[in-house]
């Protein structure tokens, strides 16, 4: 939880570094791993073997980095400034994964 907020913060400065830099977004892939192995995991084995979670949650966390980055780049030509756009991505990436674990 801690680790969210401090994305939702550290996401709208202007001196962070774009998430497709190699080390954010390794770790963004090995937490998206983390987390859908996790997910599978407390879901018990009959939904899906571990592994495929964690397969998942790497492929969630990289389409979401592409994605996000993409929304903002368009975001910031169409409203000016980055903050709108990040509010936007923001609201559908919690929707979208309070989706995805309920699933």
């Amino acid at each position: 939880m801690l680790a969210s907020a401090g994305e939702l913060v550290g996401d709208k400065q202007p001196n962070t570094p774009s998430r497709l830099e190699p080390a954010g977004f390794a770790s963004r892939i090995a937490f998206g791993a983390l987390c859908g192995g996790v997910v599978v995991h407390r879901a018990g084995r009959s939904v899906a073997p571990t592994a495929l979670g964690a397969l998942l949650g790497a492929a969630g966390a990289t389409a979401g980095a592409q994605a996000g980055a993409t929304w903002r780049q368009i975001a910031s030509r169409k409203f000016g400034p980055d903050l709108p756009g990040a509010l936007l991505e923001d609201a559908v990436a919690i929707l979208t994964a309070t989706a995805a674990v309920k699933l």
